[in-house]
């Protein structure tokens, strides 16, 4: 047992290990291609205000809308936890969770309320995957829009036109896909099913993601970057998206070259580079930040038993 153990923390370090690697590789690629003097003046010249802006924004949605998300989510499953919890379940375990790639830290969650509240593991780790399926149809759904908006995109239009989407159809395969996720960890289909069917957390994951995307706008209007919201409501989730890959720390290197790469047109490396960042800090570095103040909270939650 003992053993089993040391291999799972061996292998546990050296996931983290390559991540920090790879993310240090990518940013030394990146900077020695691009100018890291017009980086830096690009950034002091941001315009504070819209910064702030964002990053107050930034707060709402990592502190207190996911955390009246998971409450929600908690809730449909049977099990009441205040507020506070709610918080350093979501906010505490930041710090931690974003060292390990493809959001596999969101699993430190699964332990807390497992130790803390006794929440089953398998209830728990249902949870962490639908609220994985949520934000992913939320940013397929901003995609769409994103691609009904905009008359260049043809192949949206053209996919729209010649698949028509229902709410019954996309509520069907929503069930079929929690179904085989419940059945896998042995959960009655009712329990994975309830999460679906509650209007306030449907609205709550498209509101996260609503105040992604004006994040970004934001951001990049304060580095005096035009980005057309359509462009920002098709490729800014394909970011998200491709930034979830288990390659480096929380996205970061993969979500700046991917800005690199969708929004070539629309300003220089430099520009597109120094939103990246901002981007990347406001975020995703910041929540992590905040999460310091919780993060020994949400640790003994794991270690000890209430």
């Amino acid at each position: 047992m003992a053993i089993a153990k040391k291999g799972l923390n061996y292998k546990a370090a050296l996931r983290v290990v390559f991540s920090v690697s790879i993310t240090f590789i990518i940013f030394f690629l990146i900077f020695r291609n691009v100018d890291i003097k017009a980086v830096k003046s690009s950034i002091s010249r941001a315009d504070l205000y819209l910064f702030l802006l964002a990053a107050i924004l930034s707060v709402i949605e990592a502190v207190f809308l996911a955390s009246f998300r998971w409450r929600l989510m908690l809730r449909r499953l049977g099990y009441k936890i205040g507020f506070k919890e709610a918080l350093v379940v979501v906010i505490g375990s930041e710090p931690v969770g974003n060292f390990f790639p493809l959001k596999t830290g969101e699993f430190f969650k699964v332990l807390y309320l497992r130790r803390a509240r006794g929440v089953p593991v398998a209830k728990t780790t249902l949870l962490v995957l639908c609220e994985q399926l949520l934000n992913f149809l939320s940013l397929f759904i901003f995609v769409i829009l994103g691609g009904i908006l905009s008359l260049k995109a043809l192949l949206f239009n053209f996919f729209l036109i010649n698949t028509p989407i229902d709410k019954s159809g996309l509520r069907g395969k929503a069930k079929t896909i929690c179904k085989k996720i419940s059945n896998f960890f042995k959960i009655e289909y009712t329990n994975a099913i309830k999460i679906f069917q509650d209007k306030q957390i449907i609205f709550y994951s498209f509101l996260i993601f609503a105040f992604e995307l004006f994040i970004v706008y934001l951001l990049a209007e304060s580095l005096g970057i035009f980005i057309p919201a359509v462009n920002i409501l098709v490729f800014v989730p394909l970011v998200v998206i491709v930034s979830s890959l288990p390659f480096t720390v929380a996205g970061t290197g993969i979500r700046e070259v991917s800005l690199l790469f969708f929004f070539a047109q629309f300003g220089s490396p430099e520009a597109l580079l120094s939103l990246g960042l901002l981007y990347s800090f406001v975020e995703y570095l910041l929540p992590l930040l905040m999460g310091l103040l919780w993060v020994g909270r949400f640790w003994r939650g794991i270690v000890f038993k209430d």
